[in-house]
């Protein structure tokens, strides 16, 4: 043993082979580092980034006790008719009205009935080009996931906050239609207002939705407005059929 480290110490004194020593032991870090490197390559695997959760909007997916307030502007030709709608929700049963409908509305499990003297009679056509049932709060967010956030204001007049997106049209129809049309450069704004935790108001533009003439969409503008948060009280008990 004795003679092989005089003998090493003999090469390393060498200046020859003091440099291929010198020169193996870097080879063989540089292996060492290499093999950490892959190795640690091979276990890693990429997580998708989760979006943060948006706790009011889905707060407002979940909502099935308020009254609301509708506001749509419907387009027909030249002319422009204005139609408001003010109603409330208890769990799956909603109750509303229309101006200049002498009916009173009544829905159940998405079927929508008119309410005369207390009994119930299905209605066959929907009283609006507009398939309210269709824009529940639910369908709403469900919208707005597809959307592209675009800004976020403080509104001072009221302490709220208006959340703007950009809805691609494609994807509006694949929703309310349940189609799929080819992709195109459209877009539909959505606007929300939150407002102590509560989503207060939804605004919804449609106006570059109409180009596509085999879906009826003449409705442009929609806003609806909510309150009175789980305070409505069930109203169908004198209902019959």
């Amino acid at each position: 043993m004795k003679e092989k480290i005089k003998k090493a110490k003999e090469l390393y004194a060498n200046r020859r082979y003091r440099a291929l020593f010198i020169l193996g032991l870097y080879a063989i870090f540089f292996m060492i580092v290499i093999a950490i490197f892959n190795t640690s390559s091979s276990a890693y695997v990429p997580i998708e980034e989760e979006k943060p959760k948006d706790v009011v909007l889905d707060k407002f997916g979940k909502l099935n006790n308020y009254e609301y307030s509708y506001k749509i502007e419907r387009v027909i030709g030249s002319d422009v008719i204005y139609y408001n709608v003010d109603g409330k929700r208890y769990q799956n049963k909603e109750m509303f009205v229309i101006n200049d409908d002498i009916n009173d509305y009544y829905t159940e499990n998405s079927t929508i009935y008119i309410i005369r003297d207390n009994l119930k009679e299905k209605v066959l056509e929907k009283p609006l080009t507009v398939d309210l049932l269709l824009l529940r709060p639910q369908n709403i967010v469900n919208l707005v996931l597809l959307s592209q956030l675009e800004s976020k204001t403080d509104i001072y007049t009221d302490e709220s906050v208006r959340k703007s997106y950009l809805l691609p049209v494609k994807d509006f129809i694949k929703l309310y239609f349940n189609e799929e049309v080819e992709e195109n450069e459209k877009f539909i704004s959505i606007n929300t207002y939150e407002k102590d935790n509560e989503i207060i108001k939804v605004e919804i533009d449609l106006s570059s939705a109409d180009q596509f003439d085999q879906y009826i969409i003449d409705f442009h503008k929609l806003e609806f407005n909510y309150s009175n948060f789980d305070k409505v009280e069930e109203f169908n008990k004198d209902i019959e059929e």
